[in-house]
């Protein structure tokens, strides 16, 4: 009797909710414009996002070329086989985030006019969770099919609204036919980001099937409510049970559930494993239309509520209805004495400062069990690490009691754990790089004219050097679309070095130089701590070329909702760095973000702000810029490259065969570039002390940016002499007056020398090899001390390195730092043998 009753209730509710009118209809606030194209035609998903099945020629051909309404080489991407009924092809879209999904565009091969090809039909597959999880098939919720109509021919694109929302990281666009047939393909995606996190839920059986599910996400999570049609699931049985599953660990403030105006008695939550907490619903606090919203403030309940599962259990009486479930949430990086650390690529890192009763960015929960076990076993650990290091220290120095640099008597050092021969072999070195593959011209052309009709007359007459900021026909030819630039853009440095910009260059193009490490590092090369930013070091007062008192202009705050975290890669005393991605402008960019502790943000808040001061008026295209700055919590993110550095360039390339003409020129022009940023910082007397090619930031179109990220990096820890008392030196770069007394801007000319050195030996293997860091140190401050320029003592001519560059390179480590010769006459050396070089390239 009771379940007839019930069911004839939940037949009269069904009815009412038939008569309501369909404007009723609400979406969330937040996807109310969800229709935004996602990147395939701006650019903003990247090449390194697009893969596909099989292409018929990557290079013409391949997935990179299936941007919307966009004319790329060969026009579109075009599958190696025809395409039938029991085909398998497809071109997969990494997004690197949760997305919905809400519209797909399609297009054919236009080709200019010569490509025949396009899909009449297609499929969509996707995927929520982690490569390895099974791909989903989306299909209509009006006609239950899976099969979508695409094109009518090659050059009309046709926009395919999905109707019902996907919600993915990866999509397939898998081309359909009924007959054997060519197929190639554009896409574009529109929709917009998802920030809850779930990726997954289950419920209790209900009483109406629910026809927009896919085995994880339904009604209850599609942006939509009050739809009377389909947007309801209804239990009459008590109690319901919906169980969400989240893509990481959250920080859950708030739940809002949207019902019909059916009171439940209670409601039952619980996260993860943790014991549940009970929710007495005693009014409905707001109602959108016909849809209620019982809104549940957790911080009501005491307790910080984490974790990656939430349980929901409703009790009621007669019948239950909801339409949506949505969580107030923040993403969780689990640090120290967490329970986990979060490597999930795409993690959006929260650093949060809208109220002081708010947990700082990166939370780190403590147990105290653990904290006092760990504590103890670190504490024992710290005192057998000190008695082995008294041990070590004075065996050490009775040992070089006689040591003849008395001067020096008192510094001790350590070798760094690095393999040597004393034959003077190169011993290869290898870095992690990220493996992408980079574009090389098939002709191996790497220099081609460029018209410098827009250049006046009077300023080539002042000496004028002249580079490329951004160009689709640069003097490194790429493969495109590495540029999305349509006409050439130059910046112009006049004979008294005032940066100024020729053509159109957008405000939006400043680079503002950043450092590696966070925190205090003691650098032997200038006798003084520098602290957080350890890249830049000033040679004088700088207040001439600075207005300190004028207000300083920061890079923008950081915003939370377009930085993505990777995964920490370096941690020091002081700070933590992470890699990851940043969006400005809907394209993402690699960055480092570079984290002060937690407690030690007093301390260092003014060392920070006065190096962000001298950071932030730094602009020059060879130096690595400042993306945005947090002054609450301290923090900043850095540009990165993709790529890696110059270093990883070459290691990637050590097996290719090159062209001699093109390993010159591409020395050169790497060379050219380097110069141009120390120019630029020895104008405003800077310093930087640790040049080389770890240093140097390499992008797909051979761009490099002059960065100091390398120090903080353990890939690099053997590049470096790290003393007794924590100090990190780059003894096979560095000036010997950096050693002994203190660096001037020659200093810099020097480690340059070095690095270009790096450069034609392939990075094949450190300078001195065949010497330990302490025979060179030796050797380094025996030499300076007789002030004797010895000859013997340079770096080796590398096979493939010109007479001639290698007698600049001989003059650049001349003892005497004021016979070295100027950068910025170094910098115009390499400017002409471009300019030869395309004086060569046209007369041929």
């Amino acid at each position: 009797m009771y379940s007839y009753l019930s069911m004839m209730i939940s037949i009269c509710l069904l009815f009412i909710l038939s008569l309501v009118d369909v404007s009723s209809n609400l979406l969330l606030p937040e996807y109310e414009h969800c229709d935004a194209p996602l990147g395939m035609e701006s650019g903003s998903i990247t090449d390194n996002d697009l893969t596909a099945s099989s292409t018929h020629d990557v290079s013409n051909v391949g997935p990179q070329m299936a941007r919307v309404r966009t004319e790329i080489e060969g026009g579109a991407w075009c599958p190696d086989k025809p395409i039938g009924v029991n085909s398998y092809e497809y071109l997969e879209i990494e997004l690197r985030q949760l997305f919905f999904i809400k519209a797909v565009e399609t297009q054919g091969r236009f080709g200019n006019g010569q490509g025949k090809e396009y899909a009449e039909y297609y499929q969509i597959q996707y995927q929520r969770d982690n490569k390895s999880s099974d791909w989903i098939t989306y299909h209509s919720k009006t006609t239950n099919k899976t099969i979508i109509n695409g094109n009518i021919n090659t050059y009309l694109p046709e926009k395919r609204l999905l109707s019902s929302s996907i919600l993915a990281k990866r999509i397939r666009i898998v081309p359909y036919s009924q007959r054997w047939r060519t197929v190639c393909m554009r896409v574009e995606l529109y929709g917009c980001p998802y920030y809850g996190g779930v990726i997954s839920y289950k419920t209790s059986p209900t009483q109406d099937k629910d026809n927009t599910y896919d085995g994880g996400i339904g009604k209850l999570v599609d942006g939509i409510i009050g739809d009377v049609d389909n947007s309801w699931l209804s239990w009459n049985k008590s109690p319901v049970s919906i169980e969400f599953q989240f893509d990481m660990s959250r920080h859950f403030k708030t739940i809002h559930i949207y019902t019909m105006n059916n009171k439940y008695e209670s409601i039952k939550i619980k996260f993860d494993d943790n014991p549940s907490i009970k929710h007495h619903i005693s009014s409905i606090e707001s109602s959108l239309s016909t849809v209620f919203v019982d809104t549940i403030q957790l911080i009501n309940y005491g307790n910080m509520f984490i974790g990656k599962r939430v349980e929901i259990l409703f009790e009621f009486n007669i019948a239950l209805f909801v339409t949506e479930i949505t969580f107030d949430n923040e993403p969780v990086i689990l640090i120290n004495t967490t329970l986990e650390i979060n490597n999930t690529t795409n993690c959006p890192i929260v650093l949060n400062n809208d109220s002081t009763n708010e947990s700082t960015s990166l939370t780190i929960f403590t147990f105290e069990w653990l904290t006092i076990l760990i504590g103890s076993i670190l504490s024992f650990c710290l005192i057998l690490l000190l008695i082995f290091g008294f041990y070590r220290f004075r065996r050490h120095r009775r040992r070089h009691s006689h040591h003849r640099l008395r001067q020096n008597r008192n510094l001790y050092y350590k070798s760094s754990q690095m393999t040597t021969t004393t034959s003077g072999s190169c011993v290869s070195t290898s870095s992690e790089h990220d493996g992408s593959t980079l574009p090389m011209n098939k002709n191996n052309h790497l220099f081609t004219p460029n018209n410098y009709d827009d250049v006046t007359s009077e300023q080539q007459s002042m000496g004028s050097y002249i580079y490329p900021i951004t160009s689709t026909t640069s003097l490194l030819q790429t493969s495109p679309p590495s540029s999305l630039f349509k006409s050439e853009q130059y910046a112009v440095i006049d004979g008294n070095y005032s940066l100024s910009t020729y053509k159109q260059w957008s405000t939006n193009n400043t680079f503002h130089y950043a450092s590696s490490d966070i925190g205090q590092i003691d650098k032997i090369c200038h006798n003084q701590r520098i602290s957080l930013f350890n890249c830049v070091l000033p040679q004088e007062s700088i207040s001439s070329k600075y207005n300190h008192h004028s207000s300083t202009k920061y890079p923008a705050n950081v915003d939370k909702t377009k930085l993505i975290v990777s995964r920490k890669i370096s941690e020091t005393k002081n700070g933590e760095i992470y890699c990851g991605k940043y969006f400005i402008d809907n394209e993402s960019k690699c960055v480092l973000i570079k984290i002060v502790k937690t407690n030690l943000i007093n301390i260092s808040r003014q060392t920070f702000l006065t190096e962000l001061e001298i950071l932030s008026h730094l602009n020059h295209i060879n130096l690595a810029c400042l993306y945005a700055v947090q002054l609450d919590l301290l923090y900043l993110v850095q540009e990165h490259s993709q790529f890696g550095t110059l270093q990883d360039y070459f290691h990637q390339i050590s097996n290719q065969q090159t062209n001699d003409s093109t390993f010159q020129k591409m020395n050169i022009y790497f060379a050219y570039q380097l110069a141009n940023a120390l120019q630029y910082l020895s104008h405003l007397n800077l310093i930087h002390c640790d040049i080389a090619t770890r240093n140097c930031l390499f992008y797909s179109d051979y761009t490099i940016k002059l960065t100091d990220c390398a120090m903080a990096l353990s890939q690099y820890e053997h590049e470096y002499w790290l003393t007794t008392n924590g100090q990190l030196i780059p003894l096979r770069w560095i000036a010997p007056e950096a050693l002994t007394t203190s660096p001037t801007i020659k200093s810099d000319v020097y480690s340059f020398a070095v690095t270009l050195w790096e450069l034609w030996s392939r990075c094949s293997c450190l300078p001195y090899i065949s010497l330990t860091n302490e025979e060179l140190y030796q050797r380094i401050i025996l030499r300076q001390l007789e002030n004797k320029d010895d000859i013997s003592f340079n770096l080796s001519l590398p096979p493939d390195c010109p007479k001639e560059i290698y007698d600049l390179l001989c003059e650049c480590w001349h003892i005497d730092g004021t016979k070295r010769p100027n950068i910025a006459d170094i910098a115009l050396y390499f400017r002409r043998h471009i300019d030869s070089s395309r004086l060569n390239t046209v007369s041929s």
